[in-house]
């Protein structure tokens, strides 16, 4: 049982450790045209958003799975509704793979297409918009064959990746894609789920101490 417990705190602190400089990040569908393209939307587009140092943060997407369609426009709603920008300052340079070609701001700051059925805007001094060249060909967006587009954000002075994390948990940071080419037909506007998936990790942690404290007072009975 005790080499059990040890093993178990130890994958714990594992899996902390190599998350605490990086969360995934899924999306949720908000305009709901197709259940079908929701539905490839939501299992395909990804977000990997990592402590670049150096107070920056990378947000890496990516597009994987059988289904054609293309990324072609990002959104980031980093205001809150104040008209401020809180954790994000500017952007630093974009990373892309071959075959990918992103533009931004789309005409001074666009919003996210149906986003104004949860209050997306990309409207403060930390907002931004991207959209890919080219559109609305695919030529350019993150196509389904795991293309990527990686965004360097600077961060406001005295914010760092933790501020970041927390913002995206409790959506005063929002990230919106819009999604194209789906076969047949049609496009799909998508917002980041607001649970990154460390906290998962924090409730594996907080379930095995207590996990620990129950085989002790087992032990002492």
């Amino acid at each position: 049982m005790k080499k059990i417990i040890k093993l178990a705190l130890v994958a714990t602190a594992f899996a902390l450790s190599t998350n605490a400089s990086a969360v995934m990040l899924s999306f949720d569908c908000i305009t709901n045209n197709s259940m079908a393209n929701c539905a490839s939307g939501e299992a395909q587009a990804s977000l990997e958003v990592t402590d670049a140092m150096n107070d920056q943060v990378l947000f890496k997407f990516t597009n994987t799975g059988p289904n054609a369609s293309f990324i072609s426009d990002i959104y980031f709603d980093n205001d809150a509704g104040t008209g401020v920008g809180t954790t994000l300052l500017s952007i630093a340079s974009l990373q892309n793979s071959a075959g990918v070609l992103f533009d931004f701001p789309i005409n001074g700051n666009g919003d996210l297409p149906g986003g104004n059925t949860v209050d997306f805007n990309t409207t403060g001094s930390g907002d931004s918009a991207l959209e890919a060249q080219n559109e609305p060909g695919a030529a350019n967006g993150i196509n389904n064959n795991g293309e990527m587009l990686g965004i360097l954000f600077n961060l406001q002075m005295g914010k760092d990746f933790s501020d970041v994390v927390s913002e995206l948990a409790s959506g005063a940071l929002r990230v919106g894609i819009h999604i194209q080419g789906f076969s047949p037909d049609g496009s799909e506007s998508f917002v980041n789920t607001p649970v990154p998936l460390p906290a998962a990790v924090w409730m594996l942690g907080a379930g095995l101490i207590g996990f620990v404290g129950f085989s002790r007072r087992r032990q002492s009975m």
